[in-house]
């Protein structure tokens, strides 16, 4: 995605879910923000109507705030409550760095490989 592309309310940034195996990917481009509500809502729902591990992408990720964050915090427990594995590939560190920053290092733990 490039800064001239934009989601469906005006964003310059995505989330979008790949489902299958052997893993169920949630891509994270360009700026992740309060913007993209509507895209992590529904995200959620595709996330947990299936049943494979989850891969959170942050390759493409440039920027991502708290309501980004609180996303994939949310994302997590719900996750955890339905009985399926979550991780993180983010090579760049920007979603790390940010929960290290805010106190929660390693509350999603990192893949080990892309997806």
């Amino acid at each position: 995605m490039t800064d001239t592309d934009h989601g469906p309310t005006g964003s310059t940034g995505s989330i979008t879910v790949e489902s299958g195996p052997p893993h169920t990917v949630v891509r994270l481009r360009g700026d992740v923000d309060a913007t993209l509500r509507e895209e992590a809502s529904v995200a959620m729902g595709q996330v947990l109507g299936a049943s494979s591990p989850v891969l959170c992408d942050a390759t493409d990720l440039r920027f991502i705030d708290s309501t980004g964050v609180a996303f994939l915090l949310q994302l997590r427990m719900a996750t955890r409550e339905a009985g399926l594995t979550m991780s993180l590939w983010d090579p760049r560190r920007v979603v790390g760095d940010l929960l290290d920053a805010v106190g929660m290092p390693g509350e999603i733990p990192a893949s080990d490989a892309a997806p």
